[in-house]
């Protein structure tokens, strides 16, 4: 220790400059490693004999390979670094000054760029583009955007930086701007939706109450040839797809027998101001429904005419219509009350092909070509409007089933 201690003061200059060189620039500090730099190219600060030069000259040798990657202008501390191994004290103190004005230099280029960062910064604005929406432009910018145009999407320079709706959204009743037809969503989605709503409540009216009937008459007389007829009918309705029913009575009664429109041409007027173009779509979803309900009813009849309960009613001499009407008909309708509440959505927004068959301008025509186009605002307007009539009718029926069922009951 005793030995060492002439040489302590001296290691400890040489380790604490280079220490601090090595922090500032992991620090990303180029003005300190510059100050850093020149306290070890000082001879006061930084006293050298040949065994630190050497120890010195090593440890710059790494940083110095590192900093040359990164401009070339770094040479001269490897350069410096060399020297020092050599024991050239005088010539590494002069490429260390060298390394440290580079330094310098590189700390105000890159203050220079962050300055210039900021006052990118304050050139940006903010505006009002012509689809509602708050933009941050930039003045200069280079940018490249999309914009929709009638023949499709052309590519623009200055393009904005963000983006920030204004609309009111779909909660408050405004959907947009359609991309496709360039008018408000709102507008033309309601029109679709009351012809939607008439076509589905016509058919509705003509099928549910028909299915419910044939499928009771069926259930009660499981087995029997009326119910062999009646489920064969159900079965081949179910099975045929909506557009050969469609085809077949266009074609028997719109070209062969002249009776009917064979298509459903509105324009802005009513669906009720023609009431003879409703009668082939109802027919059509008459047809696709029918079968699917029937056999639903007839099957959830047939099992409750063999419950317990029903053949005691028998046992004790009730009349056969009274047991009916009275015990098995509110239980057998639980079932085809839940299928008929799904179907309702299905017969506003899922009739698609029903509708592009006829040319009928519904809500799922609607959504299909607005799919097709890729019109995002429209696709979630209706969306939003089908999902809400889902949750709605699932709620009446769930409501129904109260009065079907007196066991069920919510609290």
């Amino acid at each position: 220790m005793e030995t060492l201690t002439p040489i302590m003061p001296a290691l400890e200059a040489q380790s604490a400059g280079y220490i601090h060189f090595v922090d500032a620039l992991q620090g990303a500090d180029f003005f300190a490693a510059e100050q850093a730099l020149r306290e070890m190219a000082d001879p006061e600060k930084t006293p050298l004999d040949s065994a630190h030069a050497a120890l010195l000259g090593r440890q710059l040798g790494k940083a110095g390979g590192v900093l040359r990657k990164i401009s070339p202008g770094f040479k001269a501390l490897s350069e410096a670094s060399t020297a020092l191994t050599k024991g050239e004290v005088e010539t590494a103190r002069a490429k260390l000054l060298e390394a440290a004005d580079h330094m310098a230099q590189v700390a105000r280029n890159l203050h220079l760029t962050e300055l210039a960062r900021l006052a990118k910064v304050q050139r940006t604005f903010w505006g009002v583009d012509t689809n509602n929406r708050a933009v941050l432009w930039e003045r200069g910018g280079t940018r490249v955007s999309w914009q929709m145009i009638e023949m499709g999407m052309r590519r623009i320079r200055g393009g904005a930086v963000e983006y920030l709706p204004l609309q009111r959204g779909l909660l408050r009743g405004d959907p947009g701007v359609s991309v496709r037809t360039y008018r408000p969503v709102g507008e033309t989605l309601v029109l679709r939706l009351r012809n939607s709503l008439v076509l589905a409540a016509i058919a509705f009216v003509v099928v549910m109450p028909l299915a419910l009937v044939l499928g009771l008459i069926a259930g009660l007389n499981e087995g029997k040839p009326i119910d062999r007829i009646l489920s064969i009918f159900g079965l081949v309705t179910t099975v045929t797809p909506e557009f050969v029913s469609g085809i077949f009575l266009i074609l028997i009664f719109a070209y062969w027998l002249k009776l009917v429109p064979g298509a459903t041409v509105f324009g802005e007027k009513a669906p009720w101001e023609r009431p003879d173009m409703l009668i082939l779509p109802v027919a059509t979803l008459t047809l696709v429904e029918l079968g699917y309900v029937l056999r639903m009813t007839r099957a959830s009849m047939s099992e409750v005419m063999r419950t317990p309960y029903i053949r005691t009613a028998f046992l004790k001499g009730l009349p056969y219509w009274r047991i009916v009407f009275k015990h098995a008909v509110r239980n057998a309708l639980i079932a085809p009350i839940t299928v008929i509440m799904l179907h309702v959505n299905w017969l506003v927004g899922g009739i698609v092909i029903v509708e592009a068959i006829f040319g009928y301008p519904g809500l799922g025509k609607y959504l299909l070509e607005a799919a097709l186009f890729k019109d995002f605002n429209a696709i979630e307007a209706g969306a939003m409007v089908l999902v809400t009539l889902a949750v709605g009718t699932q709620l009446l029926a769930d409501i129904a089933y109260t009065f079907l069922n007196p066991r069920i009951r919510y609290q």
